[in-house]
């Protein structure tokens, strides 16, 4: 089954299609910081705790959508 859906959805990969976000940020906090401004600590969420999901159910909805798109 994991096979099957790994290789539905496997392709060519290109990097540049992605970005580095955590990366990005960090460099806006260096450059701030060396400018002299404060580092600050990030607002805490305000979404409750998600129970945990089941990965085996998971991934047999994924591979469910995979075979039988709707």
């Amino acid at each position: 089954m994991a096979q099957a859906l790994v290789a539905s959805m496997s392709g060519e990969f290109n990097p540049a299609d992605f970005s580095d976000e955590y990366q990005i940020e960090l460099k806006k906090l260096l450059v701030s910081v060396a400018e002299g401004g404060r580092a600050i600590a990030a607002p805490k969420s305000a979404e409750p705790d998600r129970e945990v999901e089941d990965l085996v159910a998971a991934l047999q909805r994924s591979f469910e959508k995979v075979i039988q798109p709707d």
